[in-house]
């Protein structure tokens, strides 16, 4: 299997969604699905056989659920040949059976589930569901797996040569630094939507519960981050402090400011986009194209 160049990312994700049609076509079956791991998160990006609206609509937390679990190690696979050894499994949820299966009476029979590996680490997953062949429901077999795993191992082979796809699958998520106040929420969501357009994962430490120390869970999420973006308004000091810890780590970070004489000295030599509440579109606009410089960046 050869990944050809790509012109742009959705050309990666269309090729995704032929190869979700090819694996279920190769093992007879009715659905095939492909998620991939984007931060905390493992997300449907590919879907034979399910309905359009789960395509980045489906997500779990890694960990969370069969296709969480899957993520979460190398060794994670699955096989499952009825509905009752799939909900007796220690990691089942069913998140998703009545909007994929709207009906009831489709419910998932069998299925297999298999990380996707690259150079070791996993990346994601892929699933097939429900075999059919010859007019009858039918189990997969442990021949399946491995041709699954062959077929799997191929697509991985690929995309590891194809320093496109590679950059594609290194760079989904955005951790966002910022002052939590509601005058700055549509700031925000003005940095999600450059994000997603982008088909980048974006969030912020107050997207979910956290356990445990606070300061913790941010130093690790930045860690995790492959693009930083630090909201400079307001002059918040934490904001400040945790901006200068991804310069430390080397993350690439974007800074943005409503008002440039509240940039700090120290930082005053970064470039910053100064964007006017009254327009966002345009924050938008330049974040996005600094979003593609550092992917470009990345490709050379």
């Amino acid at each position: 299997m050869k990944i050809q160049q790509l012109a742009n990312y959705k050309d990666f994700f269309e090729l995704l969604s032929i190869i979700c049609r090819s694996a279920a076509e190769f093992l007879y079956a009715k659905a095939s699905s492909i998620y991939l791991i984007e931060g905390d998160h493992v997300i449907m990006h590919a879907a034979y056989g399910y309905s359009a609206d789960l395509i980045h609509k489906a997500k779990y937390k890694l960990g969370e659920g069969i296709t969480g679990w899957i993520a979460e190690g190398s060794c994670n696979e699955l096989i499952a040949n009825s509905k009752e050894e799939l909900c007796n499994h220690h990691a089942h949820r069913g998140k998703y059976d009545s909007i994929i299966w709207p009906n009831g009476d489709t419910d998932c029979y069998s299925l297999i589930a298999i990380p996707l590996l690259i150079g070791g680490e996993v990346y994601g997953l892929i699933k097939v569901e429900n075999k059919y062949f010859n007019n009858a429901c039918c189990s997969f077999s442990k021949e399946d797996v491995k041709k699954l795993r062959i077929f799997l191992g191929a697509l991985s082979d690929a995309i590891k040569t194809n320093k496109e796809a590679m950059a594609i699958l290194g760079k989904f998520f955005v951790f966002v630094l910022m002052p939590f106040k509601d005058e700055l929420l549509n700031v925000y969501d003005s940095i999600q939507q450059a994000s997603n357009e982008s088909n980048l994962f974006c969030s912020r430490s107050d997207d979910e519960p956290i356990i445990g120390k606070v300061s913790e869970k941010i130093y690790e999420s930045i860690r995790k981050a492959d693009i930083i973006v630090s909201v400079m308004t307001e002059r918040n000091a934490n904001v400040f402090y945790e901006t200068g810890y991804a310069h430390a780590i080397q993350k690439p970070t974007v800074h943005i400011s409503e008002n440039p004489r509240e940039i700090p000295f120290d930082l005053q030599d970064y470039s910053h986009i100064i964007y006017k509440p009254t327009n966002l579109p345009e924050l938008r606009y330049n974040l996005k194209m600094y979003y593609k410089h550092i992917k470009n960046k990345y490709l050379q």
